[in-house]
């Protein structure tokens, strides 16, 4: 404990030191920003972080210099991906006598920082068997410049370093989906993750992204995330997604890949990747739809309509809705249908019946029944009702998809 205390005091020191006076320039705001971190092997791969550095003042910061110190055992690598210009980082070391340590972490250099912007850099770290993994492991960092600062509270900020002492093979063993599968149906895609060990694991990712044509999760996306709670070592587990096919998708293969992560270290990299395919075929469905009802009617008459909407075959269809336009001159419009996916809506333009399924199977048939009353001052002429299904993208007969009845108005 009182070593962290000496260290703390020292850092704090430190920062206090970094942050110049203001003199006469311009005042100008910088914020730093350090990210936690990627998860790390004590003795393995390297960790890396973000640091971002703002500039919240509308002057320009020059010669901006940034401090970081690391936790015991980490040092630095190299720095990476920087955003709006050229950043430059050394390591630093610096021994404490009295306390027998070696204070480690980088020290960056910044040439400006224009206006309301930012710079940000990705800083690689590599951590040994002195690193503790107990705990919030932090790193701390400032940031200050030639330009005056008014507010050098916001100069120091701190991020976690994530250390694992202990290591897990995780791999794929084997992923299964369908052969093939029809546009509108649903496909299972089921990967199974052994854990080889030494270590147990908790919270294993697997993520599976999808080539277009599929929407994974029910949801319009090519990309989803699960998991398996908990993976003992020498243990496997199984983790399953459902991905619809879209009813309008084309022939040909779609490619599922999967990917799978934890926060201890693998030293295994080439099973945590796993790829499947499948073959996409064509829905062959004939949705047809029929209307009848009274040839003639005279103003006031009830008229009542019947509908029959069918699937002939050979497949299931998939959302095969149903829009029927009515006549304003009809009135007191209602709808029944068997399995109530059939409503009315007097507010559109025009007003309209319509029905919705998910889906319609081979030789199934749907019946509903349109009442109404004409209007007591209809006028003679003729109530022309058209209906249509929307049919599947591959109907093989689309002629029949839409029907039509007259009705005269004497």
């Amino acid at each position: 404990m009182r070593t962290l205390v000496l260290i703390l005091g020292a850092w704090l020191s430190m920062a206090v030191l970094l942050v110049p006076a203001a003199d006469a320039a311009e005042p100008g705001d910088l914020q730093m920003v350090v990210e936690d971190s990627t998860y790390m092997h004590r003795e393995g791969e390297p960790g890396r972080f973000d640091i971002r550095v703002h500039n919240l003042a509308s002057v320009e910061a020059t010669n901006v210099k940034v401090e970081l110190e690391f936790p015991r055992g980490v040092t630095f690598v190299q720095v990476s991906n920087p955003q709006w210009g050229p950043v430059t980082c050394t390591a630093t070391r610096q021994e404490v006598e009295e306390e027998g340590i070696v204070l480690t972490g980088a020290r960056c250099e910044i040439e400006r920082i224009e206006p309301k912007y930012h710079q940000r850099a990705t800083l690689e770290v590599v951590a040994d068997a002195t690193t503790p993994t107990e705990g919030m492991q932090r790193i701390w960092g400032s940031a200050w410049s030639h330009t005056a600062d008014p507010m050098p509270n916001n100069n120091v900020d701190s991020g976690i370093l994530f250390v694992s002492p202990s290591s897990a093979d995780l791999g794929f063993i084997k992923v299964t989906v369908p052969n093939t599968a029809k546009t509108g149906e649903y496909v299972t895609v089921k990967a199974t993750v052994r854990n080889a060990g030494p270590e147990d694991v908790t919270d294993v990712t697997v993520n599976v992204q999808a080539s277009g044509s599929v929407d994974l999760e029910g949801t319009p996306q090519l990309e989803a995330i699960g998991g398996i709670q908990s993976l003992p070592a020498g243990h496997s587990g199984t983790v399953a997604f459902i991905a619809r096919v879209h009813k309008d998708a084309t022939a040909g293969p779609v490619d599922f890949r999967l990917r799978l992560a934890n926060r201890l270290y693998d030293p295994v990299k080439n099973n945590n990747t796993a790829e499947s395919r499948t073959q996409i075929t064509l829905t062959n469905a004939d949705t047809a739809l029929e209307l009848t009802g009274p040839a003639s009617a005279s103003p006031g008459d009830e008229v009542v309509y019947q509908g029959t909407w069918r699937n002939n075959g050979p497949d299931r269809a998939y959302e095969p809705d149903v829009d029927i336009p009515i006549d304003p001159r009809l009135q007191d419009v209602t709808v029944t249908d068997t399995y109530r996916q059939c409503d009315f809506n007097p507010y559109g333009k025009p007003p309209k019946v319509y029905c919705r399924r998910s889906y319609l199977d081979a030789a199934e048939v749907h019946t509903f029944t349109i009442r109404a009353r004409v209007a007591a001052d209809a006028a003679p002429g003729v109530l022309d009702i058209t209906g249509t299904v929307a049919p599947d993208a591959h109907d093989p007969v689309p002629d029949n998809n839409t029907t039509r009845m007259r009705t005269t108005i004497n």
